[in-house]
């Protein structure tokens, strides 16, 4: 069995911490859900306090670690657009 490897955005930045700080410091709740449709289709929704902000794209590199579409500045600027700073 593989270790534990989180998950990253495309520029390389880890999922876990990234979440964790704009969670602490914008005082909103940040999920990643998967969606998988009735034809098996799966995707990726990012919520910040429940409310749909985009859908990502997300792969399994080499080492086995998630991979989401978009760098960890695009992330955290989807997350303050949604909580309006």
């Amino acid at each position: 069995m593989r270790p534990y490897r989180p998950p990253q955005f495309a520029d390389g930045t880890l999922v876990p911490g990234l979440l964790q700080r704009l969670e602490s410091e914008l005082c909103v709740g940040v999920t990643l859900r998967k969606y998988i449709s009735a034809d098996a289709d799966e995707s990726w929704t990012l919520l910040v306090d429940g409310d749909r902000v985009a859908d990502l794209d997300r792969v399994r590199n080499e080492e086995g670690r998630s991979v989401y579409s978009v760098t960890g500045e695009e992330f955290e600027r989807l997350v303050t657009d949604a909580a309006g700073r």
